[in-house]
């Protein structure tokens, strides 16, 4: 997975990745969270072949948001 444009409220609205074991993701470890921006030039990867992406904002200023 990587981020062709990424630009989301710096300390309020991040993203988050996790490699999981498995489809349900119960084990897990967390390789990226980021708020603000990213270089587009950063991959993230599983050898598993299953990450889990979340996103989480507050509703006070809005940013471009990200493009994966």
């Amino acid at each position: 997975m990587s981020f062709s444009s990424f630009d989301t409220e710096p300390g309020y609205d991040y993203v988050s990745i996790y490699r999981c074991d498995t489809a349900t993701c119960d084990d897990s470890s967390e390789i990226l969270r980021q708020a603000g921006t990213l270089s587009p030039s950063n991959v993230y990867s599983s050898s598993t072949g299953f990450l889990k992406v979340t996103f989480t904002s507050d509703h006070v200023v809005v940013q471009s948001g990200f493009t994966a």
